[in-house]
């Protein structure tokens, strides 16, 4: 699969800074900081609607001297994401796009939400997001011989909250996750965590639900094993490690960790590994027309 972790054009900007709520506010988090900052010299000298405060076209020391004008502003009336309960939808969206590679960062280099419709043959698909643990997918998506067109996701960024990004699963306490969707019966799809180490140079996907053609994988896993107390069936694709939990759910935690150290011990990964990013989210293959994929939690906890 193919990710990126940078801001691409594209954009529906559902909520600009600089219409109503705070001038500077750039992400949305309520409050003119250095994150409205970062974002804005990341886009220096780009047309970048979002960053170019005084919409004359190109993100310059003009815009930057707008935000410092406001910094450290905030007020309760701004537009702040919204996130939902489990078992509710993203009903208030400040960013959406229908960019095929449409990401956008949220408050900090942590917290992403990623359109990825990363396969050249993928169909139309715009992402809503309230929050990274609140959005939803209009995916309409062909059927090319069973294969993966779009992952909409929720992605975790660990070396932008971890103060040693060398960080090995060896030297991991705990990581652990919740998660909840609400995605549609039909079509051809599965819900599933996208686990990368060794900056993506390791793939390891934990599903919990799926719908359609994916089920073929679910049934090629003949390994059995428990991870903190949950049954799944294990298959190796390749360098694309997979892990299938053996009771279907739409919400339930996922221990992260305990998947990496089981690889250790049967000889799929090394200790000395390191976690790069964690990411949830739905494997599109197929649709019947627009169909709709929200998810309604997330969680990720690292110690």
């Amino acid at each position: 699969m193919v990710v990126l972790l940078i801001a691409v054009g594209g954009y529906i900007v559902v909520r600009s800074s600089h219409a109503a709520g705070i001038t500077g506010d750039i992400n949305g988090d309520g409050t003119v900081n250095v994150y409205d900052l970062s974002i804005l010299l990341s886009h220096w000298n780009a047309n970048y609607a979002p960053a170019d405060l005084n919409s004359d076209g190109t993100v310059s020391v003009f815009d930057l001297s707008v935000l410092l004008s406001h910094w450290s502003q905030s007020t309760a009336s701004s537009p702040t994401p919204t996130t939902t309960p489990s078992s509710s939808n993203c009903t208030n969206p400040i960013w959406s796009t229908s960019n095929a590679e449409g990401t956008q960062n949220f408050g900090d280099q942590t917290w992403w939400v990623g359109n990825d419709a990363w396969n050249g043959s993928h169909g139309p698909q715009s992402i809503y997001a309230c929050s990274p643990q609140s959005w939803y997918a209009v995916s309409n998506q062909p059927d090319i011989g069973g294969a993966v067109e779009t992952y909409p996701d929720t992605e975790y960024d660990v070396n932008g909250r971890d103060s040693n990004p060398t960080k090995t699963i060896a030297q991991y306490t705990s990581i652990t996750s919740t998660f909840s969707e609400n995605f549609p019966s039909a079509g051809s799809w599965d819900a599933a965590y996208d686990l990368w180490t060794n900056n993506w140079g390791n793939e390891t996907m934990i599903w919990n639900q799926w719908s359609g053609g994916p089920a073929y994988w679910p049934s090629q896993a003949t390994i059995a094993l428990t991870l903190n107390g949950v049954p799944y069936h294990f298959y190796a694709l390749g360098k694309e490690l997979m892990f299938f939990r053996d009771t279907q759910v739409t919400s339930g935690s996922v221990d992260i960790l305990a998947a990496y150290q089981w690889e250790v011990a049967n000889g799929y990964a090394k200790a000395t590994d390191v976690p790069t990013q964690l990411e949830y989210g739905v494997e599109v293959c197929a649709t019947n027309g627009n169909e709709t994929f929200p998810m309604t939690g997330i969680t990720f906890n690292l110690n």
